[in-house]
C-alpha cells in the first residue's frame, strides 16, 4: 500500500472515530502564531504543530497529532521549497482542507517548529428532502449524491455542487412530465463547520394524454392485412 493509501486511510480512521464528538468551534489547537515568525525555506525542523483548524470533528484527542505524524516532517529535516511543497500537496489530496497556510515559529537557537494553519471544508450534517409527490422518494434519492459525512468544498449559495443537485432533481421531473417545476438546493450553515443541505421540491402541472386515436388505413391489395396510419395524440395538461 502507497504512502498516501495510508495517510488517507490514517485520517478517515481518526474522522469516523470521531463521527459522535460534539461540534467543533474554531480554536487554536497549538501554540498560537505571535511575533516570532520566521522564514521557512532553509531551516531545521524542530518539530510540527497544528496552530489551527476549524474541520468539522478536528476536536477530537489524537487528530492534531495524528495529523502532524501524516505529513512526514522527522524532527530535524531540512525544510526546503521542495519539502514545504510536498507537505501542502499531502494535506491537499486529503480534500477535506480548502484552505492551507505554512508558517514557521523561530526558537532562540535557530531552529524552527512548523505550524499548520488550516481551514476545513464544510462537513454535511444534514440532507433534508422535501416537497417529493407523485414520484417515489426513493427515485429522487438516487439523484441525490450530496451525502451525510460528505465535506463540501463550496457550500455558499449558489454552489456549483448545490446548481448540478438542482439540475439534476430538475431533469428527472422535467422527464416525468412535469412542467414548469421548480427546485432549490441550499445550504444551512450549522456550528462546528457544519452544514445541513435543503432540497426543496415544488412539482408543476403533470401533462397527461387525453385521448389517442389509431386510425388504420385500408389494406393493400397486395398484403391482405390492415395496416397502420398516422397515430393522433390529444394532450392536455392535468
Amino acid at each position: 500500500m502507497g504512502r498516501m493509501s495510508v495517510l488517507l486511510l490514517a485520517l478517515v480512521s481518526l474522522l469516523a472515530r470521531a463521527s459522535q464528538a460534539a461540534p467543533a468551534e474554531t480554536r487554536s489547537l497549538g501554540r498560537p502564531l505571535g511575533g516570532d515568525l520566521v522564514p521557512c525555506e532553509g531551516r531545521v525542523a524542530l518539530g510540527v504543530e497544528l496552530a489551527s483548524s476549524d474541520l468539522a470533528r478536528s476536536e477530537d484527542p489524537g487528530f492534531a497529532e495524528r495529523l502532524v505524524e501524516s505529513i512526514g516532517v522527522e524532527e530535524g529535516a531540512l525544510l526546503t521549497p521542495a519539502l514545504l511543497a510536498l507537505v501542502e500537496t499531502r494535506l491537499g489530496e486529503l480534500e477535506v482542507f480548502k484552505e492551507i497556510t505554512l508558517a514557521c515559529r523561530g526558537t532562540p537557537g535557530g531552529g524552527v517548529f512548523l505550524l499548520l494553519q488550516l481551514k476545513g471544508r464544510a462537513l454535511v450534517s444534514e440532507v433534508k428532502v422535501r416537497g417529493v409527490r407523485h414520484l417515489y422518494e426513493s427515485d429522487i434519492l438516487k439523484r441525490t449524491y450530496i451525502r451525510v459525512g460528505q465535506y463540501l468544498e463550496d457550500s455558499s449559495e449558489g454552489a456549483p455542487i448545490f446548481e448540478s443537485q438542482r439540475a439534476s432533481i430538475a431533469t428527472l421531473y422535467e422527464r416525468e412530465g412535469f412542467e414548469g417545476s421548480k427546485v432549490s438546493v441550499r445550504g444551512v450553515p450549522q456550528p462546528g463547520n457544519r452544514v445541513r443541505v435543503e432540497i426543496d421540491i415544488f412539482p408543476g402541472l403533470r401533462r397527461a394524454i387525453r385521448e389517442l386515436k389509431i386510425r388504420l388505413e385500408e389494406p393493400e391489395p397486395s398484403s391482405g392485412c390492415p395496416r397502420f396510419g398516422a397515430v393522433e395524440i390529444e394532450q392536455r395538461l392535468g
